[in-house]
């Protein structure tokens, strides 16, 4: 006993920091860290309550993060209406008196008088009467927790009678260690929100990234990167040759030899495209992007950062463009020969003249289309720049700074490319090829609907989906334009309902009489087991029924008023009705104006067995 008597609260704080510490590394939360660090405390010093606070940054207050005291008083601060349990999300807060605050910078420790403690208890004077009767044996101190910026908070003792307050030793020893644990929380948790960031940025957008170990040879990609070959995340291997198998044949060479040279310090950047294999085979063509990140002694790369985009829209585009210029050209080869052949130059100048005006006429169309799509297809993108600026803002890890800056660069080339095709291009090619294949029906419409379930929570609308039980799961048929189609019912009912509700609704359905034409015909000729209707039902404006027959209609609108106020480029619908039509379904419209309206999609879908 009297060996113990002869250890001192320093000595008693070294021997149990270790024992804290051991309890600390395996504490789940920043909560128990603290609350095991006040037990500490109050075992060295032997004192009856101890409580740790951390100065807000924006308000006068003081959040007190853990309580720690002998049972018998906190049960009689409770008894008096004093409730010191703290929950993991609720945070006791106190006004701040900034001039303790100022003399706790000066002095490291206070030991406070009656009336400093009834300005630190913001309690009622009852309230505050009786606990000061209850602390009047006690002294109560405060320690402030210094950090590199300014006070980060304080460490509040109540000591018995007959205890002195901690000497400059111990205090300094726990203000210390205090100060390193809520510099160290607060820095792991700033580091959380910014990797939650960065993820979210990165999983949100189209913009695929991939990380390469050169020593390793691991590939790290992102969902996106995945996705647009087809594949989920958990099914990508992740080793380098899993990159070069899914390259095509007549690109192989090629894009491996300046891969290369990039990782051989060649070239600090790499900027290429190439054609990947898809998952259902086919290929996919695709802008990459990366830089070395990661540098050895000598110079060797040990780590690649990068992106793709998948641009195989664009390329095909660009080949439509460039067989229309070789038909333009090829026309004005004729038309030239023709002029040379007429009588009089008035007359070759008169058919040159309504040669001119159509041609005039069909770029405006042009123009008009690309106009639209280009707007469609920029605003995604814009909002994505703009998310990495944001983001850009707030991060200080040169590393992370760097793959954003490779996003932010990656997505205005998207732009850049946009933008070009939309000098270069003058009309959409009408060839569409349908691609039918084994897919997951509720997995597909599920992904889709909640793709839109922000957007309808936004406006509080009842946002309601149903899938018949009876519906098979897996079907085959070109689930992308079937997701195309859905997708644009979908936004639709969402854009012009402003109140009320949007349900999609799909259920078996009978075969319909064939009297859906060549194209019905040609579609199914290889006898389709299973019908499916989806239904879209909305409470919106609904549509005139003299609008209702051109509403499938190419640049159609219900009313010259509906672009001004909900936008638009009238294609949606009349894109949707052709695919359904090429697919050997039937898209149909009833609607009630000022009431809603209920877009019928009837399908055909063979079963993975007939096949």
């Amino acid at each position: 006993m009297e060996a113990n008597t002869a250890v001192s609260p320093f000595q008693r704080s070294i021997q149990l920091m270790s024992i804290y510490q051991q309890q600390s590394m395996i504490a789940a939360t920043a909560e128990e860290r603290y609350r095991l660090f006040l037990e500490m405390v109050c075992k060295a010093l032997e004192a009856p309550f101890a409580m740790l606070q951390q100065y807000l940054p924006d308000a006068p207050l003081s959040r007190t993060l853990a309580v720690n005291g002998e049972p018998g008083l906190l049960q009689h601060l409770e008894e008096m209406g004093i409730k010191l349990d703290l929950l993991e999300d609720q945070h006791l807060l106190w006004p701040r008196n900034e001039a303790l605050v100022k003399r706790l910078e000066k002095e490291s420790m206070l030991v406070l008088t009656v009336e400093e403690i009834l300005e630190i208890f913001p309690f009622s004077p009852e309230i505050s009467h009786r606990l000061l009767n209850e602390l009047i044996p006690h002294s109560v101190c405060q320690l402030v927790l210094q950090g590199p910026e300014g006070p980060l908070g304080e460490l509040l003792l109540v000591l018995d009678p007959d205890h002195t307050p901690p000497d400059h030793q111990t205090r300094q020893f726990f203000q210390s260690y205090a100060g390193m644990m809520l510099l160290q929380e607060q820095a792991t948790e700033d580091l959380k929100k910014q990797e939650r960031r960065w993820r979210d940025a990165l999983e949100s957008s189209e913009v695929g990234v991939w990380d390469l170990n050169n020593i390793t040879n691991e590939l790290y990609v992102t969902r996106p990167w995945a996705a647009m070959l087809g594949y989920e995340l958990e099914e990508i291997a992740v080793l380098r040759r899993f990159f070069n198998e899914l390259l095509h044949p007549e690109d192989r060479k090629r894009v491996l030899e300046k891969v290369d040279r990039f990782i051989n310090g060649h070239h600090g950047q790499i900027n290429q495209t190439f054609r990947m294999r898809h998952k259902n085979g086919q290929y996919r063509w695709i802008l990459s992007r990366g830089k070395v990140v990661e540098k050895d002694a000598a110079g060797s790369s040990l780590r690649l950062v990068g992106t793709h985009i998948d641009i195989t829209r664009q390329k095909q585009m660009e080949e439509d463009l460039r067989k229309n210029n070789e038909l333009i050209r090829n026309n004005a080869r004729r038309l030239e020969r023709s002029v040379h052949l007429k009588e009089t130059r008035l007359l070759a100048m008169e058919e040159m003249e309504e040669e001119r005006r159509k041609a005039e006429q069909a770029n405006q169309q042009k123009d008009l289309l690309f106009a639209s799509l280009s707007h469609d297809l920029k605003n995604p993108m814009s909002a994505l720049t703009g998310l990495i600026d944001l983001m850009l803002l707030d991060e200080t890890n040169e590393e992370k700074r760097s793959s954003l800056d490779l996003m932010k660069h990656s997505t205005q080339t998207m732009l850049m490319l946009l933008n070009g095709l939309l000098d270069f291009s003058r009309m959409e090619s009408g060839k569409l090829l349908l691609n039918p294949y084994p897919f997951d029906l509720a997995s597909m419409v599920e992904r889709v609907w909640s793709l839109h379930h922000h957007q309808a929570g936004h406006k509080n609308l009842a946002y309601k989906l149903h899938i018949h039980p009876q519906v098979p799961r897996t079907l085959v048929g070109d689930s992308l334009r079937l997701e195309q189609i859905i997708t644009n019912l979908l936004s639709n009912a969402i854009k012009f309902t402003r109140q009320g509700s949007v349900t999609m609704q799909i259920n078996l359905a009978t075969p319909p009489q064939p009297a859906f034409g060549e194209a019905f015909n040609d579609a199914v000729s290889e006898t389709p087991v299973c019908w499916v209707r989806f239904d879209v039902t909305d409470t919106g404006i609904g549509i005139p029924e003299e609008a209702q027959k051109k509403v499938f209609d190419c640049y159609q609108q219900a009313s010259a008023d509906i672009g001004r106020h909900y936008g638009g480029s009238g294609l949606g619908l009349c894109i949707s009705k052709q695919l359904a039509d090429k697919m050997g379904g039937s898209l149909t419209v009833t609607s009630t104006l000022g009431k809603g309206s209920r877009f019928s999609l009837l399908m055909p879908f063979q079963l993975p067995s007939s096949r």
